[in-house]
This record gives C-alpha cells, structure tokens and sequence, in this order.
C-alpha cells in the first residue's frame, strides 16, 4: 500500500509540474461556478482556471455536468473564453462531463490530468475537441478513463503524454482516436502511449478522413497506431449529407467539400440531386469545391443534376457523369472554370444551361455523343457567339440562350445584335408584363463602355403588358396571368424595324409614336392592342405585315405614308371602328383581299392625296371602298363649315382626316416625326363694303413656346395671332375678324427634336367664315363712297319709289324723306 501511495505521489508531481493558473473572478453559468484567469485585458480574452492557491488541496472543485460559456462578463466587460488554463480540471473528483465552447483555440498542460485514477474517477469516457482548438498541452488528458476522442479540424500540435494511460490497477485505455485534421498535427513520441503489460504502445485505432488517410499511414508518430483507417469506412468519403456523398478538406483558413461517390458506381439511386454552395458537417460550412471522378459515374437513375447554387463548385472531373444514360438536365454553376474529359461522355443529356458568360475549358471528349442533340444555354444572348467560337463549345450543334436580353438600361431591356447595335426586347418571353405607364425608347444606350444604336424593336418586346385581361367572343380569357399596363411609347429615328408580336396585346396601350427611321412594320406587329384609336405609319416605312393591327378593335383613324409599298393580309382585319384611313402614297400601295374587311369598305372614308384620285378609283381593293376623296375634298367636305374660304394641304406632311368619335377634324400629319413641320393653309375673301368674322375649333399639344420646343402656329397674311407650345387643351372655339379682301390663313405644327409619346399634335374643324356688309351713310347708289351722285340716287329713289337701303336715312330717324336729302347736301357741304 505505501510502495502504491508513494508511485502515486510521483505521478501527481510530475502530471502538476506546471505552475497553476490561479482564478482572477468567477461567474456562475448554467448553476455551475466556473473560474476565471483574465488572459488580455486589451484583447478582452480568459482562460478557465480553478480556485487554487498557494495552500491548495489535491482536487478540483468542478463536479457534475459543466458547461463551458463562450463568452462572461466581469466587472461591465465581456470577455471571450478562449481557452482551458493548466490544470483547470485536474483531479476533478466528481467531473461527469464537459461541454466546450467553438471560441476555445487551446488546452493547457494537465487541464484534465488524473481523471481516471482510482481515487478520483469521473463517469465521462469521451471528449469532443471544438473545431477552433489548435493546441492541446502536455499532459492534457493524462492517466484518465477516455476510451474515445474526437480532435477538430484545425488542432495542430498535441503535446507529450497528453492522451498517455495505462491499463493495470482498473485503468482503461484509449479505444479510438478520431482525428478530423487534413494534416497530421505534430505529436510527440508519447503522446497516445499506453503501458500495457510493461510496454509502451498505441493501443487505439486512429479515424481520419478519406483524403488524409495515407498521410497518418506515412507519419512517424501517427503510424504507430495500431489500426489506421477512415472515419467512414471508405475511402471513398467522410460523410453523407443531404444524399451526397462528400470527401472533406478542413485546411487551415479554410474548408472544402468534395462531391463524390460511396466507392461504387451507380451508387445515386434519386431522379434529381442539387449540390449547394455550402455543407455543413461537425458544426463547420465546408465550400464545395469539386464533383470528383466517377462521382456519378453510372447512376442510371438520376435525371436531373442542379450546380446552379453550388457557387464555389470550380471544376468536374473526369467521368463524374460518365454513362448516366437518363441524365437529361444540367444546371452548371457560374463558378465552374474546368469540366474534364468524359465527364458527361456517353450521357442522356439533352439540356445544359451553363450560367457563365465564359465557356468553362472543356475537352475533346467532355461532351462527345452529346454535341448533336444537347441544347445548350448559355446566360444572355451576347454569349452566343463567344461559345461558338469557343473549343470544342463550336461542337454542339444548339446554342440558345437562356436569358431574353443583354442588359437593362432606364428600365428598358436591350439584346446585342452588333458592335454598336441593340434591339428593345423584355425580361422573359414567356411573360411579357415588363413595361408601364408611358416609355420613351432612347436613340442611342450605354452599357459596359460601349455606346450602341437602338436599331429595332425586338420580337414580344412589349407583347402583353396591358391593362385588362383579353376576352374571346364567347367569352373565355385568353391569357391567364395578371397584365401589365403599358400606356404609351415613343421611338428613335433609329429604329429601322418593329418585329413580329412587338406591341401584341397591348390591350392598355393607347398612343404610338413611330420614328421616322422604321421601314417595316411586321406581321402582328400590334396585334389585338385594343385601346389604340389612331395610328401614323411614317413615310419612311414600306412594308406593313400580315395582321400587324389585326384585331385592334378602337382604331378609327389610320394614316399610311408616303413611303409604303405594300399591305399585308389581314393587316386590319377585327379593325371594326376603323372610320378614316388616309394614304399619302400617290401610286397605291399593294394590298390584298383581306388587307380590309368588307364592311369597312362601307363605313370608312378613305383619303388621298389631290392628284391621285383616280389612281386609287382604279386600283384592286382600294376601289372597293364606297367613300374615297382627296385630301383636300375632305377639308372642304368635313372642316369648312361655311363662308368663302378654301382649305388646302399639301407637302411631306399633310394634315389628315381623323374622326373623334363625334366628329371628322383634321390633324397636323407630322405626329411623332423630328424636326418637322406640317401646314395647312386657306385662301378666305370677304367681300367689299363686307366685314369678315373667322372662327374654328381647335386643341393642340407642345412643350414650350421658344424656338427649341414645338408649337401650334395659327396665322393671318403671314402675322401669327397665336403660339401655343405648353399646352394640352380640350376642344376650345379661336375667332378674329378679317377686313374686306382676300386673306391667307396658316396653320402650322412645328416639332422639334423629341417625341412626347402622350402629344405632338394640332388638330382643327369647324371652320367658319361669316361676312357683313358694311353700311356707310350716305351712299345711296352703293359704289362706297358719298357724292353729288348719291343725291340724284335719292331723289330718283323718292320720286319712283322702290325699298330705300339704310344708307339713305342719312338723318337718322328711321324714314326716307325730302329731310334725308337736305341732310345728304349739307353733309357734303360740310354743314
């Protein structure tokens, strides 16, 4: 008994050799009293000590179940517990176990010393290391009762006999070691010693990742263990997670995953997996770096394969999906930079959507077998052709793109189509909800440093962003998501195209102004946009397509310019409140069977220019329509309502006819064109001895009243009576009196440099002219001036009778007498 007193003496003096760490306050956590040994004020850091001092006894105070914080506060500071001070748990007699917090980076000497011997036996057997822990002192665990420990990713050095124990005298030893460490960390020749029958050896078996297996087989000191194998088992992976099978490796600043397989092939067994960008094992995120060899090599069962999310996924290796003969659907990640050789080799893979701009290297074999039938994706349309020039991208025989534009500029979508050229597109086509209210296309856009052209308005570009859902005639929706409600739009001179279905179903879409540079207006191009009244086909477009305003329902004023060539079918087919179409073309345009509908031959009015009338009389289908005048015929017919006066038009941009719904007017024919001018003129006479009142309706709209901004210009004789440019008015009545004589009357709508998409108009009718004689008293015979003439006049008047004009009461009483004619002598006498 003493021989065994006096060994345990000296174990006890060399396991405590170190100086203890004597506690500087304590708190309480979880109804335990744990010690404190303030580290770094400056950092605000402590370690876990004891309440030893200089008299201390043998054992520790701490017992039961102990939680450490990661965190105390002390005196109004808080402080981060960063590590476990020597012999802090030493001799714990009643020690049942410890939970340590991830903030801890070290384990001092004997922390947990002699707590297995005999006298002092707790009941806990094993130790979980946090990840944070880099240091575990010497002596750290000697002599206690662990069977198994768990040492995190990021410890690096263990010292001597820190896990040393023995077997006799009731100890236990060491079972399992697992070591969760990429690297061997240095240990010493002792460190997991046990003197077993009066050897020294290393009784455990040793865990390590998959990776890091060969490693520790190669190390010095860690080869001494008496089995080495995986944590898994296999040395294929550590661990699945989410249905992934995953190899992991914790380096030092930071921790990666793997994706891989269980060691066999055909080993995924779901339809669909999506690796993330993270996992999450023993508490750590690991970034996943890589699909690895044969990861999926064979899984005949999996269809769908989703990287997307995996943003930190840089490369796939070779054969990872090599014979996934149902494999049809890729997502790759936008991080991917490598894909290997045979790593989709002999797939059923017919969608890839790449999610990079840049084509990721491939190889010669990477896709093979796949190049003729797989879609591939790339993220916007720019990125077409870099794929196809791209190596062995240029193989696949499809590339799409999976985005419907290029960029996004003032809230307008843009895809590339040249150098320095865009078209107007929208975010999805397969929901064309994109636009609102009023849009006004820009000529030119800047993006990424390079100024590009707006040259078309690309396919769907504003299609379905309306204000109502579409109804069919009996009465089904024929679109059944929730529209938009696009009001007006306004294009560049430098748009030379408007596309197939651009403004289709536009439904809430009331004003267009076309630029002067569109020559084509496609098929459908405003197909079924039902809010639109009136529309301006500017000179400059030739070619009107198939049903391009097919089913616009409110259109009543059409006008068509000079520059059209030729009418699609059904260009304005459902058009059944068309009431005005005006063409300023001399020579009629083509147009077919069904260009018009039938009964619009009947209802609508159609206007020509004033030499052309016999053209349009004689021209297929453009006979058909029962009301056809010039231009100028419809002035004189609609607008001029009374008096001696004559309305004209003429130039490249006529005033046109267009119907209110109430009435005919007519309007400035320059709608939506730069820097223009349209004039409409009027020859009036008032007759002489005549006064002349002129009166017209009129509503207009401009931007200012400088010579920057459009103006609505009226004027008599070359003198402007009146300017309007900031104005936007109702229907209001304009009068001025004209003198005796003949007068040209002008009316002017001059347009500046922009279009404002909800204006640009001056419209007039009514015009009226209404002349007065004028009485001057006196002239009898009516010749207007006064005479000795007029007194013979009067006396023949007297002596022969006849009805007296109102000149001849030159008294002023209302009766022709002898007194007038005194009166009419002393007036020329001057009395």
């Amino acid at each position: 008994l003493l021989l065994k007193l006096l060994a345990l003496v000296a174990c006890l003096s060399s396991a405590l050799s170190a100086t203890a760490d004597y506690a500087d306050f304590s708190a309480t956590y979880n109804g335990k009293t744990i010690y404190y040994k303030i580290t770094s004020s400056a950092n605000k850091t402590v370690e876990v000590s004891d309440d030893r001092n200089p008299n201390m006894s043998v054992y520790s105070p701490y017992e039961g179940a102990v939680t450490i914080p990661s965190t105390v506060t002390y005196n109004g500071t808080t402080y981060t517990v960063t590590g476990i001070g020597n012999s802090a748990f030493a001799t714990s007699a009643g020690l049942t176990s410890v939970t340590l917090p991830n903030t801890i980076t070290y384990i001092g000497q004997s922390a947990f010393a002699y707590n297995g011997s005999t006298s002092c036996s707790p009941n806990f057997n094993t130790i979980t290391i946090p990840n944070s822990v880099t240091t575990i002192g010497d002596y750290a665990f000697y002599s206690t009762k662990l069977t198994s420990v768990y040492l995190g990713f990021r410890v690096e050095t263990i010292g001597d006999y820190a896990f040393y124990s023995r077997t006799d005298n009731d100890y236990s030893y060491l079972n399992d070691v697992y070591c969760y460490a990429y690297e061997p960390p240095t240990i010493q020749e002792n460190t997991f010693y046990v003197k077993y029958t009066g050897a020294y050896v290393i009784l455990s078996t040793l865990h390590t990742l998959a990776v890091s297996n060969n490693y520790y087989k190669a190390d010095t000191d860690w080869k001494k263990f008496s089995t080495i194998t995986t944590i898994s088992g296999s040395t294929d992976y550590d661990a699945q997670v989410g249905g992934l099978y995953y190899a992991f490796r914790p380096y030092t600043n930071d921790y990666y995953a793997f994706v891989t397989d269980n060691g066999n092939y055909n080993c995924y067994t779901s339809s669909s997996y999506s690796v993330p960008a993270t996992v999450t094992w023993r508490g750590e995120p690991f970034k996943v770096l890589s699909i690895l060899q044969d990861a999926f090599r064979g899984s005949t069962s999996v269809r769908t394969l989703d990287l997307s999310n995996a943003t930190y996924l840089a490369s796939i290796h070779e054969y990872a999906c090599y014979g996934c003969t149902n494999l049809s659907t890729v997502y790759l990640s936008p991080s991917i930079t490598t894909i290997y050789d045979y790593a989709f080799y002999n797939s059923g893979l017919s969608k890839l959507y790449t999610n990079n701009s840049t084509p990721p290297t491939i190889y010669n074999n990477t896709f093979s077998t796949r190049y003729n039938y797989c879609y591939v994706y790339v993220p916007y349309p720019r990125d077409i052709a870099t794929y196809q020039a791209a190596p062995y991208w240029s193989n696949f025989r499809m590339i799409l793109s999976e985005q419907n534009y290029d960029f996004v500029s003032g809230g307008i979508y843009y895809r590339i189509t040249g150098s320095n050229t865009v078209e107007v597109t929208c975010e999805d086509p397969d929901n064309h909800c994109s636009y609102t209210g009023n849009v006004s296309v820009p000529a030119t856009v800047t993006w990424n440093g390079t100024t590009y052209n707006v040259t078309a308005i690309g396919e769907w570009a504003f299609s379905e962003a309306r204000q109502v859902n579409l109804t069919a005639p009996d009465g089904t929706s024929l679109r059944g998501y929730t529209p938009g409600s696009l009001k007006s739009v306004s294009l560049p001179s430098s748009v030379t195209i408007i596309k197939p279905y651009a403004f289709s179903w536009c439904t809430g879409l009331t004003q267009v102004s076309i630029g002067s540079g569109v020559t084509t207006i496609d098929d459908y191009a405003f197909y079924y946009s039902t809010a639109l009244t009136t529309i301006t086909i500017p000179n400059s477009v030739t070619t009107l397509g198939q049903s391009a305003f097919g089913g616009c329902s409110a259109l009543k004023n059409v006008t068509l310019g000079s520059g059209l060539n030729s009418i699609g079918n059904y260009a304005f087919d459902g058009c059944s409140n068309l009431y005005v179409v005006n063409c300023l073309k001399t020579t009629p345009p083509t147009i077919q069977s069904s260009t018009f509908i039938s009964s619009q031959y009947n209802s609508a009015r159609l206007a020509v220019p004033n030499s052309a009338l016999s053209n349009y009389s004689s021209a297929s289908y453009w006979s058909n329509f029962g009301t056809k005048m010039t231009i100028d015929g419809f002035l004189s017919a609609y607008v001029r309502k009374s008096g001696g006066i004559t309305l004209t038009t003429s130039g490249t941009y006529p005033w046109v006819m267009q119907y209110d719904g109430s009435y005919l007017h007519t309007t400035s024919g320059n709608y939506g064109q730069h820097s223009t001018s349209s004039v409409m003129t009027a020859t009036a006479t008032v007759p002489a001895n005549s006064t002349g009142t002129l009166t017209f309706d009129f509503k207009a709209w401009g931007e200012g009243t400088s010579s920057l901004f459009d103006k609505c210009i009226f004027a008599v004789d070359g003198v402007t009576k009146f300017t309007y440019g900031a104005r936007d008015n109702a229907w209001e009545t304009y009068s001025v009196e004209l003198a005796a004589g003949t007068h040209t009357l002008t009316w002017t709508y001059q347009k500046d440099g922009s279009v404002n998409p909800t204006g640009d108009y001056f419209a007039v009718k009514n015009v009226k002219l209404v002349t007065q004689v004028s009485v001057v008293t006196g002239d009898v015979n009516g010749d207007g001036s006064t005479t000795i003439a007029d007194v013979t006049a009067l006396i023949d008047l007297l002596l022969g009778g006849g009805t007296a004009p109102a000149a001849a009461d030159v008294n002023g009483d209302s009766q022709v007498t002898i007194a007038d004619v005194t009166a009419l002598i002393d007036m020329l006498l001057g009395n």
